[in-house]
């Protein structure tokens, strides 16, 4: 009997009320922070300019001859990347008119400068020789948009050269004719590989004609990296103040792949994480792979004064892999599509009993989009990810078991859909506005297993309450913050933010749980931020606001203040 009023405890937090922490809230406040992920997706994009691409030649003055023919009409020859459509709209202009032989050129150019303009950089139109009045004074005018030759290449990075070469090789294999969309690609995936960066690329006349060959020229990047994070993030049950450490090998063994060490220890070890990761690519075509195992362990501790410290306890650990393969690559857009298995297996202890023990197997199929773009006249920078995840909760104990039966239900299949949406516009070099929401829903009206849920407070939410405040299937989280860029100290680059944070969310199906209540959550604070060199901080003072209350950690207070410091190497 003992037992079962122990995992109804666990089940409901009825014995401590509800200032007892979520502890299935415990897995979702350990992510990587959000400054170390923006570092090492900030040089990804970048790209160096390929030597020898000519530009585009301006239009010809009028040679002055006086001589003109009488011009009809326009046909296109060689045109199979641009349509003939488009093509005559840069021509209608000139049709039914005597024009001299440089007024020709000019019009050749401006079809040559349409190419350029659509990255067909190598591509050339030109007026090829002709009987114009045989053709029915119709003037045909030849392109050449130009067909990849070879890949000569120079690699000093620790992929293996047969690798980057077919990556090379996958741009002419989409499409013979150069283009910055097929090229900057190829380009971009292998920046995109750890240990290697194109340092040189230049091109030049191909051997056949019409065709243009290119150098490249790779590097070797550091053959490892890491970070060093510390925060007071954490809960006052598992310890505020948290270490997190990560370790990346790049291309260990020169196949573009990545072994990956984490972890993440709170003081007095009340929590303790380690993530062990491997990611390898599969195929030229940007195609790869990812597997890791994680195990998380936590003592709670100052419950009440009457509870002894660490007799509430438990792991989880996770073993998870998958693939991702990039639908779109380049500078300014990126489409992603990924799909992920994950076995997670969870164990909450009393007194060094087993009071709850289930295991989650799922399958996550994810879209992740990015792009720069120009809104309302502001360089703007968009973020779209969405997921499906189909999975099955295994709750292995029958007591438990018989409790969530005739209490939320959670046991059994399960899906749900997750939808976050970032943005960034910069209005001037000193003021840009950030805005993020993120949701999610269960399907089915079915109440999920506590580690499945969505949390509205912590640093990525509702940043004054705690991530154990309030955890719900179906949930909308909003963040908007201004910055405003101060002036550069040296080589220190700091801006200061004000923020607004609301959360809201509600059970799938709480017709069983009298007790639950919806909540939207409110905070406003300011934030200050520096980086110097390869080092971080983010100081945030964040107040309630909108009437609830912190009811989990700091009861009675109403604002919170967060300060993480961090280092990348």
């Amino acid at each position: 009997m003992k037992k079962v009023i122990i995992v109804s405890f666990l089940a409901s937090n009825i014995l401590f009320g509800a200032n007892f922490p979520n502890v299935d809230a415990i897995q979702n406040s350990i992510n990587l922070p959000k400054t170390v992920e923006e570092k090492n997706l900030e040089n990804k994009n970048n790209l160096i300019e390929i030597d020898g691409k000519k530009k585009y030649a301006p239009i010809m003055i009028d040679d002055k001859s006086g001589k003109k023919l009488y011009i009809k009409n326009y046909t296109f020859e060689g045109n199979e990347h641009i349509l003939s459509i488009d093509l005559e709209k840069l021509t209608n202009s000139f049709k039914d008119k005597e024009l001299s032989f440089s007024e020709l050129q000019n019009i050749a150019s401006l079809i040559t400068k349409e190419y350029r303009d659509r990255g067909y950089f190598v591509a050339r139109a030109y007026i090829p020789k002709q009987n114009i009045q045989e053709n029915d004074n119709v003037l045909k005018i030849a392109i050449i948009e130009g067909n990849y030759g070879q890949f000569k290449l120079t690699n000093n990075s620790y992929v293996k050269d047969f690798f980057i070469q077919a990556i090379l090789d996958d741009a002419k294999s989409r499409d013979d004719v150069i283009g910055t969309n097929t090229l900057e690609r190829s380009m971009l995936i292998i920046n995109d590989l750890p240990g290697v960066i194109v340092s040189k690329a230049n091109v030049k006349p191909g051997v056949d004609v019409g065709t243009s060959d290119f150098e490249i020229e790779t590097q070797k990047t550091s053959f490892y990296d890491g970070y060093l994070v510390g925060d007071n993030y954490g809960s006052k049950f598992t310890g505020k103040n948290r270490i997190i450490a990560g370790l990346n090998l790049n291309s260990p063994l020169q196949l573009g792949d990545k072994l990956s060490f984490n972890g993440l220890i709170s003081n007095g070890e009340n929590i303790k994480n380690y993530k062990m990761g491997y990611s390898f690519p599969l195929m030229a075509n940007g195609l790869k792979a990812e597997t890791s195992y994680s195990k998380t362990k936590y003592d709670l501790v100052k419950l009440d004064q009457t509870t002894p410290d660490g007799i509430y306890d438990g792991y989880t650990s996770n073993i998870e892999a998958g693939i991702i393969y990039p639908i779109i690559r380049s500078r300014i857009e990126n489409l992603n599509i990924s799909t992920y298995y994950s076995n997670k297996k969870l164990k909450d202890y009393y007194d060094d009993s087993i009071s709850k023990n289930r295991e989650i197997n799922n399958i996550k199929i994810g879209l992740d989009y990015t792009k720069n773009y120009s809104l309302l006249g502001f360089d703007t920078y968009t973020k779209l990810e969405s997921f499906y995840t189909l999975g099955k909760l295994n709750i292995k104990d029958a007591d438990s078991k018989e409790l969530d039966k005739n209490g939320v239900n959670t046991q059994g299949s399960y899906s749900k859909v997750n939808l976050n949406l970032e943005s960034e516009m910069i209005f001037t070099p000193v003021y840009s506005l950030n805005t993020n929401i993120k949701t999610q829903y269960a399907l089915k009206n079915k109440n999920l297993d506590g580690s499945e849920d969505f949390t509205l407070g912590g640093s990525d939410g509702v940043k004054v309450f705690s991530d154990s405040e309030q955890s719900v299937e179906n949930a909308l989280v909003f963040n908007v913050e201004f910055f405003t860029k101060l002036p550069n100290i040296s080589e220190l680059n700091h801006k200061i933010g004000f923020f607004y944070d609301l959360g809201t969310g509600d059970m799938s199906n709480s017709s069983k749980d009298t007790e639950f209540e919806k909540r939207t959550l409110q905070d406003i604070g300011i934030g200050y931020y520096t980086n110097y060199k390869n080092s971080f901080t983010r100081l945030q003072l964040a107040r309630v606001v909108g009437g609830q209350d912190i009811e989990v950690e700091s009861v009675g207070n109403i604002s919170r203040v967060l300060l993480q410091i961090g280092i990348v190497f």
